[in-house]
């Protein structure tokens, strides 16, 4: 009887939150042509406002929660491998998150991890049994965006000046307004 039980247990799918880091996990610098760019180092790194608390109230709703970033300035050399490492440990170590998952490749490398191809999400999917249509993706590009749709996930896109054209199924204001479209 005991196995059958834990057997249904391994069987049942999870749902999932999936996260963006820069812009949706913590603040990004705009250069002068208004794109956004991320901290190269943990002493630039600062987490948006609220952060914590939405992700431990997401988690708390039984979803799990998992960071999925593009860092491709480890391809560029504009940030040493020990330095994102140093960020990953920082975040573990704040955020209620249950896995964290990074493409250090550039465009030209043509990866299949780099969003907006569905790498990542796939094998985090894989690893924690994650219905992807029962899940989220929030990021605050179209490359977050298009992630999220190639796997069937919902999408929301939290709204920055240089995102204004990005189409989701939710667009919020503030990182503070997420969990109430999680709820319903």
């Amino acid at each position: 009887m005991g196995h059958k039980l834990f057997r249904m247990e391994m069987d049942q799918k999870t749902r999932a939150v999936f996260f963006d880091r820069d812009g949706v996990i913590n603040e990004v610098f705009i250069d002068e042509d208004g794109s956004p760019f991320s901290p190269k180092k943990l002493d630039e790194f600062k987490l948006k406002p609220g952060i914590i608390g939405v992700i431990k109230g997401i988690h708390d709703l039984g979803y799990r929660t998992i960071i999925i970033t593009n860092q491709p300035n480890i391809a560029r050399g504009l940030t040493k491998p020990e330095e994102l490492e140093e960020i990953n440990d920082f975040l573990r170590e704040e955020l209620d998150i249950d896995d964290l998952a990074f493409c250090p490749h550039d465009d030209d490398d043509n990866c299949y991890c780099r969003k907006p191809k569905p790498g990542m999400i796939e094998e985090m999917a894989k690893k924690y049994n994650i219905d992807l249509e029962k899940s989220f993706m929030i990021g605050d590009t179209i490359r977050d965006v298009g992630a999220g749709e190639a796997v069937g996930c919902q999408t929301i896109i939290v709204d920055t000046d240089y995102n204004q054209g990005v189409k989701a199924h939710h667009r919020v204001e503030s990182i503070l307004d997420i969990t109430d479209i999680i709820k319903k």
